[in-house]
């Protein structure tokens, strides 16, 4: 494989923007291509942005943990990328095994969760769900590390840092299309008034345009998914001070400044 010098991202959102601040740390020169401003549209706009470890999948739960602690470093040079607040997940019935060996894991790699046991503890840790008839069988995990991500601030920090180590980022500018060619891959984009770019040539590409990435390569089985998301208002009753995550019923709520909070997550409808 030649070496990576030159590398091309699509998309300005936390995945692209956080790829080009970490490539440009290790030396590579990175072009982001952003069609509106950096964290400004798709789903970094409004993004969930919860922050927790325990996954079913192990190999997601060892990623999980390594960005935990790489947001709560980022978040010492920049306070307010990284809330921590805790996070409760609630299990579903067939979890519980699998789940408690992850426990076990995340002990030993200096984690600290909580296995909480039935509704009673559950409800001692989050007392707002108390009014909700949970199974008495119900079991949950209790991160106190946990929180969520200022996902738009987070955009446009790492984009400044990325500059700071070299990297261009271009937005208004939307990429019309691209050509994988043998050893090289080039872009053509459209910028804001009449600039445009003729073919740019760069060594890779990653595609981090989320639900464009399926315009500019159609012919691949890239899938994004559409997730429903709501901001509300708790108004006169307590507002919501940790993040939850239900997997009994794919859904999730995670807090905001002022007594509002985000709610979400729903199964996908549009799709076999």
């Amino acid at each position: 494989m030649q070496p990576l010098n030159r590398l091309a991202i699509i998309g300005g959102g936390l995945a692209g923007i956080s790829l080009a601040y970490e490539f440009s740390q290790r030396g590579v020169l990175c072009t982001v291509f952003e069609a509106e401003s950096c964290g400004g549209a798709g789903a970094s706009t409004m993004s969930r942005g919860i922050v927790r470890v325990y996954d079913p999948d192990p190999w997601l739960m060892r990623q999980a943990l390594q960005g935990l602690r790489r947001w709560q470093q980022l978040n010492k040079g920049f306070p307010g990328l990284f809330v921590q607040c805790g996070c409760l997940y609630l299990l579903k019935a067939e979890q519980t095994t699998t789940a408690q060996a992850a426990l076990m894991q995340l002990a030993d790699a200096g984690y600290q969760a909580q296995w909480l046991n039935g509704p009673a503890d559950i409800v001692r840790c989050q007392p707002l769900l108390a009014n909700r008839a949970l199974p008495a069988d119900q079991c949950a995990i209790w991160e106190p590390e946990g929180g969520y991500v200022n996902t738009r601030l987070a955009c446009q920090v790492l984009a400044q840092w990325a500059r700071d180590q070299g990297a261009v980022i271009l937005e208004g500018c939307s990429v019309t299309a691209i050509e994988l060619q043998a050893q090289r891959v080039a872009v053509w984009a459209l910028g804001q008034g009449a600039l445009s770019f003729d073919a740019l040539s760069f060594d890779a590409l990653v595609l981090a345009g989320g639900a464009r990435s399926t315009e500019l390569l159609p012919d691949t089985d890239l899938f994004c998914r559409s997730i429903p998301l709501s901001l509300l208002q708790a108004g006169h009753q307590p507002a919501l001070a940790q993040c939850l995550i239900d997997e009994t019923c794919a859904a999730y709520l995670r807090p905001e400044l002022g007594g509002w909070f985000f709610a979400g997550g729903a199964d996908q409808i549009d799709v076999p």
